[in-house]
């Protein structure tokens, strides 16, 4: 698997099987960044691409649902620049084709920083490390 093209949320998610139960092999949408066409790749790794978004060309942004056992082939794959599971993509002003479907200028990317994806996370370490401190200095 390269990790170097996924998100920091994407590695985070790995070890506990994107939420699935252990064994499950679920499917998850992701966020993606290419280089160039990689539509043939993805579709034989069984990725499905969301939207009119077939024959992207460089630097597109789309969205794609897998299977999360192919997560470590799609990884792989040349052309991918990085993949992000978990952001939410809203319509905005009516932008629609004439097939109802929505294309790459019309949507706007909602993203959340590390800290807002995992401030529970955070909150408990730091918890722990000033207890840390604290029984630290007591002992003394």
């Amino acid at each position: 698997m390269n990790t170097s093209k996924l998100s920091i949320s994407t590695r985070m998610a790995i070890p506990n099987n994107f939420g699935f139960a252990k064994g499950e092999n679920g499917t998850i949408s992701a966020l993606v960044k290419v280089n160039k066409n990689i539509d043939k790749e993805l579709k034989d790794l069984g990725a499905s691409i969301q939207g009119l978004m077939q024959g992207q060309t460089t630097g597109e942004i789309f969205s794609i649902r897998f299977p999360i056992n192919s997560l470590d082939k799609i990884s792989e794959i040349e052309g991918l620049v990085y993949l992000d599971i978990g952001e939410k993509i809203d319509p905005i002003g009516g932008g629609a084709n004439q097939n109802g479907m929505y294309d790459n200028k019309s949507i706007v990317i909602k993203s959340q920083s590390f800290i807002e994806k995992n401030k529970t996370n955070l909150l408990i370490v730091g918890a722990v490390v000033l207890g840390y401190f604290a029984y630290k200095k007591f002992i003394k």
